[in-house]
């Protein structure tokens, strides 16, 4: 079956625009989108395909292209009868003239395609024993809809039962998919019968790959258990023929990394074909770990060698910075010293080589680091046209440059990004540095020895909030969202306000999703509506489970709490545990001396517990005030230092 598209592009041209013609030119910009008709997937879901949204203009490529993608992920949840209408509607915003622009997604989900049975196809040949059992973790019952990500987690299933039991490069895959009969009324209800486009019959191929085992021998700085996690890794990650290799050389990185640049590794393997498995033996000869005698740099005109030294020394990543000699930190650490000089001016410094020359048997090296140091280059002027927002001084020192000291790049660049911040933190959201990106901005002269730096500044206006708009609470009342906005009507849209008030709606701990966007009135480009959208979560809490344990006996414990009582983010919740002591597991705790004493036969033990019922009351009198009061009970048998065993009955009201 094919997915069935019913997008209508001449009702919403209608609708939006008027005409095919301006919808095909339309300038219309996107408010807000809504989903009608979905159950099986929750906005969250859709929103992750949608190749448009608000704020972005009405594009009819995109709006075809979402619609696929969400007919595409139906499909992939086995909903292939799936039909996608998409049009655009006018919803006039509160308390303005203005209007938002809602593209609306209707969905017919319709039935899915439902799995009548699922067959197994193991390699021949091959005892299989036990491993049949691995058919369960497969996950699909009579009934299910045929679900792709469903059945990716079936095959990981069975693959991580394989490899448990030492199958190196299992394979699990769906080998055919058939059109069936349905399955006999006992084994699926009557709604599911009902609630079907077709039935099939899935078949599962399993290739169990090799069987091995492997061991090691001769490591003393790695342990058993390091090595055994490296294969294990290894295994997760999926091996190839070349396995064995490529084990090997995992473990010599590890021994490298530690110092140990002499490490080799010599492997045996022995079959058993009575058992149809391999075990592959690592010798290992870890050698010495190899310490750094001495760093000497070449080709170096401007600094000298003891300044570059100390350089090394002082940015010398772990264990080079305590003179073991792991080739990889060496490298990063001859970067990091030429990173050190660009930002110092050399703008072209570069590494050519590090070399190493072994001593004492290869238990010392030394180390050679050629580079070039080039020409330093040194900011000769700069220049901010349009700027006003801020002074020349407060962005020449954001950016780290001045006149007459070195250019530093890295420096300039991260500069540039916190500018770019520090302008939004003002509400200015049109910042363009108009010649970013070109030539213009940094020009050399004198062969590189000199730079002028230039930003053409077009700072736009700054943006306020013409109003706020709370959609998605069906459950929490407004003021609940309301009164964690750190923004009202009439502010600079400050983006650290903008950042906080989402940051303290999603610690509310109420919503799955929190999405604060700024959106543009329609005939006042920096006024924006501060929309908040929420989708409500589960805030309810139930849990339990029993135990034993060696001191406490048998337990029981349990929780039950609700998060937001009548919509307003209050909370309630009952804890409770209890426990009691009987035969070997703590019973010879409940009785005092004098009691075994008085009589030796007697169970002084009894069913220990303890209760606690808390309130949670937000904002109860002046702003971000949570009143706590809690009620606590308990039951229990405590000892002294003496030995000495009492019984403890207690009540506690606590009001904080």
């Amino acid at each position: 079956a094919t997915l069935v598209a019913l997008i209508s592009p001449q009702t919403w041209a209608a609708e939006s625009m008027g005409s095919a013609r301006a919808f095909e030119d339309s300038s219309v910009v996107i408010d807000d989108i809504q989903y009608v008709g979905n159950s099986i997937l929750s906005e969250a879901d859709l929103d992750k395909v949608l190749e448009i949204g608000p704020g972005d203009l009405l594009d009819r490529k995109k709006v075809l292209d979402t619609s696929k993608n969400i007919q595409d992920l139906y499909r992939s949840r086995g909903y292939d009868e799936v039909g996608i209408q998409i049009q655009l509607s006018r919803k006039p915003i509160p308390k303005t003239k203005s209007f938002d622009q809602i593209l609306e997604i209707k969905i017919k989900e319709g039935f899915p395609i439902r799995v009548s049975e699922v067959k197994f196809a193991w390699p021949d040949g091959k005892r299989l024993g036990r491993l049949r059992s691995f058919e369960s973790r497969f996950g699909f019952t009579p009934g299910d809809p045929l679900d792709e990500e469903k059945l990716t987690k079936g095959f990981r299933a069975i693959q991580d039962g394989l490899a448990a039991q030492d199958y190196m490069g299992a394979k699990v895959e769906l080998k055919s998919v058939q059109i069936t009969a349905p399955p006999s009324a006992d084994q699926v209800s009557p709604e599911i019968l009902e609630s079907v486009s077709k039935w099939v019959e899935i078949t599962v191929a399993i290739d169990m790959g090799e069987r091995v085992t492997f061991g090691f021998q001769g490591n003393k700085v790695l342990s058993h258990q390091d090595i055994a996690t490296l294969v294990e890794e290894q295994r997760q990650v999926g091996l190839a023929a070349d396995y064995i290799s490529r084990i090997q050389a995992r473990v010599v990185e590890d021994y490298r990394k530690l110092g140990y640049d002499q490490v080799k590794i010599e492997t045996f393997t022995f079959e058993s074909p009575v058992e149809q498995k391999r075990h592959v033996s690592f010798k290992i000869i870890e050698g010495p770990r190899v310490q750094i005698e001495s760093v000497r740099f070449d080709g170096h005109l401007f600094y000298s060698a003891e300044d570059l030294e100390k350089l090394f020394w002082e940015n010398a990543v772990n264990p080079v910075s305590r003179k073991y000699y792991v080739e990889t930190e060496v490298a990063k650490t001859a970067e990091l010293v030429i990173e050190k000089l660009k930002a110092n001016g050399y703008l072209s410094a570069k590494l050519i080589s590090v070399a190493k020359t072994a001593r004492d048997d290869g238990q010392k090296v030394e180390l050679v680091i050629t580079l070039s140091e080039g020409e330093q280059t040194l900011t000769e002027r700069i220049d901010f046209p349009g700027l006003s927002v801020f002074t020349e001084a407060e962005v020449r020192q954001t950016l780290g440059t001045q006149t007459e000291t070195p250019l530093n790049l890295f420096a300039f660049n991260e500069g540039l990004e916190r500018l770019k911040i520090m302008y939004r933190a003002k509400g200015y959201y049109d910042l363009k540095i108009t010649n970013e990106g070109s030539n213009s901005v940094i020009t050399y002269i004198q062969e590189n020895r000199r730079a002028r730096v230039r930003l053409d500044f077009s700072e736009g206006s700054p943006s306020y909030v013409s109003h706020i708009q709370i959609e998605g609470n069906r459950k929490t009342q407004v003021e609940v969202i309301a009164r964690e906005v750190q923004l009202k009507e009439g502010d600079l849209l400050e983006e650290p306000k903008w950042l906080e008030t989402e940051a303290r709606i999603r610690r509310l701990g109420l919503f799955a999703t929190v999405n604060v966007q700024a959106l543009p009135e329609t005939d006042q480009p920096n006024q924006k509506i501060l929309r908040i959208k929420v989708e409500e979560g589960s805030p309810g809490v139930l849990a339990g489970g029993l135990g034993l344990r060696n001191d406490l006996g048998a337990r029981a414990f349990g929780q039950i709490s609700y998060g937001n009582l009548w919509g307003r983010n209050h909370t309630a919740s009952l804890t409770a545990n209890a426990n009691r002591r009987f035969g070997g597991l703590g019973s010879s705790f409940c009785a005092s001396a004098k009691q075994k004493l008085a009589d030796p036969n007697k169970d002084f033990c009894f069913i220990e517990f303890d209760l606690s019922l808390a309130y949670a009351y937000p904002y109860v009198f002046w702003g971000n005030t949570v009143f706590r009061p809690s009620l606590t009970g308990e039951r229990k048998q405590l000892q002294t230092r003496m030995g000495e065993t009492f019984d403890v009955d207690s009540i506690a009201l606590a009001l904080t």
